[in-house]
């Protein structure tokens, strides 16, 4: 238990840190930080939800720190209450994964290489075993997982392993959510040259090069990739693509356009033709763009390290692309595997209580964006049960939601990559609704 938090203002929840050892003859250690349900009633009764970022590579603790955690880290080293925490509704369990990803180690060499989409899914619910094994109070517990970008690798495949393992109900697995997920490479790409066009960032003249050359089968010419590089880096300019109406972090540690898990994302999805640059004036109320900056300043702190019951000798990154720990390499294999068979066998899976599965995108993504979801969303081939139907927070439109036989899918207006980042409010209000099975969503 986490007994007292550096600089960290004073809360009623209760507060869990350290490891969870998901392989004992590797000694393969992922680290966690669970915060109990601070607006439920009885926590012990409530939903637990697993929370991991994307990348692949990057830690569930930014997630934690700058999105949809209880705390916000700040510029002189304190954290302070973020009133919009998903653990208002459920008890948050945040992890990182796989191996050699933030805290997380392994005394085992070949732990770190050559790990993949397969491997994280085991060992993912490995981990949520042993964690209702260490909570044995929440083992009865609605058991949600949920996570964002290459979630939609790591959450696709993890909810099949769990169904395809989980006979003996060990974990009362209830469904996922997963936002802006990356799903389909080639959907993708068209969402994101239709997005930043759609945003008017690109003139009408290069956009109908790409769509009559492009657009169509040929993306991976030399043409089209020119093209895209032109879009990209010349004429987009100095906006940052994961969230296309927000300012970007210009202070001395983080000078750049993309935090650490954006950038990894984006080399992965869209070539070594995107460059980083920075620079674009505002900045909407409670959003700050160095909070990533601070997170790992404040996460590297002995004392901090020493509350949370993390490995001292570890120094904490946002993403561990390729990351040393001692003479220790970790590499993860990416995958351009589309994953719609994956949301289709488990739509066609008998497994009972049917499960709750929700893609939500903020539209202000063009990495992920939106139009891009919508095709291989609709692609699926299930029945419209409900289409586009406005949902509200404090009377104002927040998004559109399409409920599926199945399946709901919910926009997410004016909303970044990281939708709790950018609209915090609204993504309470739409995971609370998730949790609760709300008509108006599922």
């Amino acid at each position: 238990q986490i007994v007292s938090l550096p600089d960290a203002p004073e809360v009623t929840f209760n507060q869990f840190a350290g490891y969870l050892q998901v392989d004992e003859d590797t000694d393969l250690n992922y680290f966690y930080w669970m915060v109990e349900c601070e607006g439920c009633e009885d926590p012990q009764s409530a939903p637990v939800a697993l929370w991991t970022n994307g990348g692949p590579g990057c830690s569930g603790l930014t997630g934690f720190m700058t999105e949809q955690g209880p705390f916000r880290p700040q510029a002189n080293g304190t954290l302070r209450k973020n009133d919009y925490a998903w653990n208002q509704v459920a008890n948050m369990l945040f992890i990182e994964q796989p191996v050699g990803v933030g805290f997380s180690y392994s005394t085992t060499r070949t732990d770190y290489i050559g790990v993949g989409d397969d491997d994280a899914a085991m060992y993912n619910y490995k981990l949520i075993l042993k964690f209702l094994e260490r909570f044995p109070e929440f083992q009865t517990n609605d058991f949600y997982i949920t996570a964002e970008s290459y979630g939609g690798h790591y959450m696709p495949t993890l909810a099949k392993y769990i169904v395809d393992n989980n006979d003996d109900g060990a974990i009362n697995f209830r469904g996922f959510a997963v936002g802006n997920p990356y799903t389909d490479p080639v959907e993708n790409t068209i969402g994101t040259v239709d997005t930043i066009y759609g945003h008017q960032l690109v003139p009408r003249p290069t956009y109908l090069k790409w769509l009559n050359r492009c657009k169509n089968g040929e993306r991976q010419t030399s043409y089209c990739q020119a093209l895209q590089a032109k879009m990209w880096n010349k004429q987009m300019g100095n906006l940052n693509p994961y969230a296309l109406d927000y300012p970007v972090c210009l202070d001395d540690s983080g000078a750049r356009k993309f935090t650490p898990q954006q950038a990894r994302f984006l080399y992965a999805t869209k070539g070594p033709l995107v460059q980083a640059a920075a620079g674009l004036p505002g900045d909407p109320e409670d959003y700050d763009p160095c909070a990533d900056d601070y997170a790992t300043t404040y996460l590297n702190r002995d004392d901090v390290k020493a509350a949370i019951h993390a490995n001292p000798e570890i120094t904490w990154g946002e993403c561990s692309i390729k990351t040393t720990y001692g003479h220790l390499v970790y590499n993860y294999s990416w995958s351009d595997v589309p994953m719609e068979p994956y949301y289709q066998y488990l739509l066609a899976s008998d497994y009972s209580p049917a499960l709750k599965m929700l893609v939500f995108s903020g539209d202000d993504d063009s990495v992920c964006g939106t139009i891009g979801t919508q095709t291989w969303i609709y692609d699926l081939g299930y029945n419209v049960t409900s289409e586009w139907e406005a949902w509200t927070y404090e009377g104002q439109v927040s998004g559109y939601v399409t409920k599926f036989e199945g399946y709901s899918f919910a926009t997410v207006h004016g909303a970044g990559h990281e939708v709790p980042t950018y609209k915090p409010a609204q993504a309470l209000s739409l995971i609370s609704a998730f949790f609760n099975g709300d008509d108006w969503l599922m």
